[in-house]
């Protein structure tokens, strides 16, 4: 990589070493990175992945905090635009269903009558308990597993 800091704007997104670059044609906010997506059980594998991908486009210095963001105002447009399409492929290659299943079952842990009337606290806990369903849904499951998980999550209910 040359040195970036003689290096134009322009130069810096048209070097092909320079972790600035993009490519037009291959380089998206849209892009998934790495085949399988992040769940929390897979972290190891995914963080190998993701690691490599974003090392193949030069770009892993804006998550390992090699390139930090210059202060001059030009190339920080062009860190931040970086910045930004690392980030998004980061958040793209998450399982979106994770993080709302976590904050779902912490706002049904957390939840509390207070002021509520019964039929409001009911209907608040019967509308999360039914996103969680949606999220978890298993009606394609025809095995006996199913039945054991439906047990199990009525009895979830109950605590």
């Amino acid at each position: 990589m040359s040195d970036l800091t003689s290096l134009t704007p322009s130069q810096l997104i048209n070097d092909l070493t320079s972790p600035y670059f993009l490519t037009p044609a291959a380089d998206n906010p849209g892009d998934v990175l790495v085949p399988d997506l992040l769940t929390g059980e897979n972290y190891a594998a995914w963080k190998r992945s993701m690691r490599m991908a974003l090392n193949a486009k030069n770009k892993l210095v804006f998550v390992d905090g090699t390139l930090k963001r210059p202060p001059d105002a030009n190339t920080t447009n062009l860190w931040d635009r970086c910045s930004d399409m690392v980030l998004s492929w980061l958040l793209n290659s998450i399982d979106s269903n994770h993080p709302r299943l976590y904050r779902l079952q912490r706002d049904l842990a957390n939840l509390k009558q207070n002021v509520m009337s019964i039929a409001t606290y009911y209907n608040t806990i019967k509308g999360i308990w039914d996103e969680i369903n949606a999220l978890t849904d298993a009606n394609s499951c025809t095995c006996d597993a199913r039945k054991k998980a439906e047990d199990t999550a009525s009895t979830e209910r109950l605590f």
